[in-house]
């Protein structure tokens, strides 16, 4: 048989024996396999652990699978596979309203069970590369301006309906004109992706940064006013200068690429006016003002 080796499992399987014996089989082919007998214990799981595919039983006792994959859903985009003992057209086609990543009927066997699940990491791979085509940056890899805006949309209705502040960050790279002129635009290309790198590595997981244009940027905080942001950008700042990703001379004096930041956070505007618009306009406004006062800086303050 052919083996997968680094794939971690997730089964949600409320019988005990049934999972793990079906546990014991999926280790023999080279998985990792957690087991789980309930969804709460699932959703746990999942925070602590990365998990490369889920394997549901519909009928959890008291729960119902398919709901359980529904609220898995809204916070993960693991691939999930049904299984079940159930064979009827209704159960089958109320799992393909939630997943399009398989349907087994217990007892297929393991093989069948393996080939399923190859079949759907595959499935994942192929839709993961088609999303990321349609929401990435082609160049640096971060998030698209379309998709930033679709993400600011989505936390605006958050604060509207919940108060979960959140803010905007908007960077804009100082004296990169320089580096194209004197180096080319290879080095220029490169100078991006190693900011963009620099800048990833020290963000939480959970920050949204992406290309607002050109050597522009943007980050939203979620859950975080300006006067959260401001410290964790003059670090990041910090760190960007020290580590001179991209230099140039000019009359014998060296000048190394930095940025100059605009934030703007959502309790600002009140609610009758707050827009993604309005709030981007103001962080806007205060990159250019960060920029009339030299650059190299974080600004907070001025409409």
């Amino acid at each position: 048989m052919e083996r997968t080796m680094n794939k971690t499992l997730l089964l949600v399987e409320d019988e005990s024996i049934i999972a793990m014996s079906c546990k014991s089989s999926l280790e023999r082919y080279g998985y990792t396999v957690f087991a789980v007998h309930h969804g709460s214990d699932a959703l746990v799981l999942l925070k602590e652990n990365p998990i490369d595919l889920i394997l549901m039983d519909i009928n959890l006792g008291r729960e119902d699978g398919t709901e359980v994959a529904e609220e898995i859903q809204k916070n993960y985009d693991t691939p999930i596979i049904f299984l079940s003992s159930y064979t009827e057209a209704l159960v089958v086609e109320k799992t393909e309203k939630i997943t399009s990543y398989g349907y087994v009927v217990k007892h297929s066997g393991t093989n069948v069970l393996d080939t399923s699940i190859k079949m759907a990491l595959k499935l994942y791979e192929a839709n993961k590369k088609l999303q990321d085509a349609s929401i990435k940056d082609f160049l640096t890899g971060i998030y698209n301006r379309r998709h930033l805006f679709t993400r600011l949309e989505e936390c605006l209705a958050d604060y509207m309906r919940n108060k979960n502040p959140f803010s905007v960050a908007i960077i804009d790279i100082d004296h990169f004109k320089n580096i194209n002129d004197n180096y080319g635009h290879q080095m220029g290309d490169k100078t991006l992706i190693d900011f963009c790198e620099t800048i990833k590595k020290n963000l939480r997981t959970y920050d949204i940064f992406g290309r607002y244009g050109g050597e522009e940027f943007m980050i939203v905080f979620v859950n975080a006013k300006k006067s959260e942001i401001k410290p964790k950008m003059e670090s990041i700042l910090s760190i960007i200068r020290k580590e001179k990703l991209a230099c140039y001379k000019k009359n014998d004096k060296e000048t190394c690429i930095t940025f100059s930041c605009g934030i703007a956070d959502s309790t600002e505007i009140s609610s009758q006016s707050l827009s993604v618009d309005e709030l981007v306009e103001l962080a806007d406004r205060r990159l250019y003002m960060s920029k009339e006062l030299g650059r190299n800086n974080i600004n907070t303050d001025g409409d």
